[in-house]
């Protein structure tokens, strides 16, 4: 199976996307924030075992993507770097943990 990754796998969503780095905050409670992380998140169902397959492989592309933007910024060494989620959540998403040094303009443009 060849990998296209411009190949649409799921049927995306008519609503506009939010800018990535908003112009203004709220803090809400936790129940507020998984509601409206739901909300945004896009979850993966699949008609065959070959899509869920590509799917995989994509997703393995996007984890060694960001393991290399995370290289290029901070180094290899290991405890200098954000820590990369490689867990599958319920809404197929990817998550660092970034402290505030970390959480710089060029590394998330460099990630988007």
């Amino acid at each position: 199976m060849e990998l296209d990754p411009g190949a649409p796998l799921l049927k995306r969503s008519a609503k506009k996307r939010r800018p990535m780095l908003p112009s203004n905050t709220s803090v809400v409670t936790p129940k507020t924030f998984d509601q409206l992380f739901s909300e945004e998140a896009q979850i993966a169902e699949f008609a065959t075992p070959a899509e869920a397959e590509l799917y995989e492989k994509l997703d393995s592309l996007l984890i060694h993507l960001i393991r290399t933007v995370v290289t290029r910024h901070f180094g290899s060494e290991e405890s200098k770097q954000p820590h990369i989620g490689e867990d599958w959540w319920p809404n197929y998403t990817r998550y660092l943990d970034t402290n505030t040094a970390q959480f710089q303009v060029d590394f998330l443009t460099d990630l988007h």
